[in-house]
């Protein structure tokens, strides 16, 4: 059970960290890109998008990071043990 908390904790962790840079780069790239009203700058467009269109490509995303991070903490635990 210790192992499966590792993996869902460090692929929660690559989730918050891609769904965070997500958000932000729509965000930047919406208000970069307006015509109109450049002094407003709306993360709810990035929140949205990410849910609606994107949230697999990031959740898949950040279990592949997850998992080879995973295997890396396997492989340093096998080595502090020997």
């Amino acid at each position: 059970m210790m192992w499966f908390s590792a993996f869902f904790y460090l692929w929660i962790c690559a989730f918050l960290m891609a769904a965070t840079s997500y958000v932000l780069i729509v965000g930047v790239a919406n208000w970069y890109f307006k015509a109109e009203r450049k002094d407003e700058f709306s993360t709810l467009t990035g929140v949205w998008w990410l849910f609606r269109y994107n949230l697999g490509s990031v959740l898949f995303g950040s279990f592949l990071i997850a998992l080879i991070e995973y295997i890396r903490l396997i492989f340093e635990y096998v080595n502090k043990k020997f």
